[in-house]
C-alpha cells in the first residue's frame, strides 16, 4: 500500500466519525451545551463543513475569520524498521480550538484529543499494524486566539 493510501484511510476515519465532527463544528452556547446532544443535527457528509475543520495539511490560515476547531493531519517522520519490507511512518495531527468560543466554555480541546485517541490509539486504521501514539505536546505558537495540541501517531507501512 502506498503512503497516499494510508493517509486516505486515516482521513476517512476522521471524516466519517460523527462524534469528532460534532466536537469540531458545534460551538457551545454555555458550559452545559453538549455538542453530542441528540437534538443537534448530524453533520453527515456535509463536505463544506468537514473541509473547514479536517484538513490534509498543516494549514492554519482563515481561522481568524470565525471561531472554529480544526484538525490538520500530515506526514511526519518515516524510519526504516529491522524488517526490510515494513517502515515506520508517522502521521501528525495538529488540533486547534478557539479559546474564547470553545475551549474556555467546555474544555473542547481536551474533548477532541480524547476522541482522536479513541479513534486511533492501538487501532488497525491502515491495516498493517496498530497505530500507536509516539508523542504529544502543546503547540507553542498556535494562531492568535487559539490553543493547539500536536499528536504524532506511528504505524508500520509496507515498502
Amino acid at each position: 500500500m502506498r503512503t497516499t493510501e494510508y493517509l486516505v484511510k486515516f482521513f476517512n476515519t476522521l471524516a466519517q466519525d460523527e462524534t469528532l465532527k460534532r466536537l469540531l463544528i458545534y460551538k457551545p452556547e454555555h458550559s452545559l451545551d453538549n455538542p453530542l446532544d441528540e437534538t443537534k443535527a448530524d453533520i453527515g457528509m456535509d463536505w463544506d463543513k468537514i473541509d473547514r475543520v479536517i484538513l490534509k495539511s498543516p494549514k492554519t490560515d482563515g481561522m481568524d475569520k470565525k471561531p472554529i476547531c480544526r484538525v490538520c493531519m500530515y506526514l511526519g517522520f518515516r524510519t526504516k524498521s529491522p524488517n526490510v519490507r515494513v517502515d515506520t511512518q508517522d502521521i501528525v495531527f495538529d488540533i486547534y480550538s478557539h479559546i474564547e468560543g470553545f475551549d474556555e466554555v467546555d474544555f473542547r480541546l481536551s474533548q477532541i484529543i480524547d476522541r482522536l485517541s479513541e479513534l486511533l490509539q492501538d487501532k488497525k486504521v491502515a491495516g498493517v499494524n496498530k497505530s500507536t501514539l509516539r508523542t504529544s505536546i502543546y503547540i507553542a505558537n498556535p494562531p492568535s486566539g487559539y490553543v493547539g495540541y500536536r499528536m504524532v501517531y506511528k504505524f508500520g507501512s509496507v515498502v
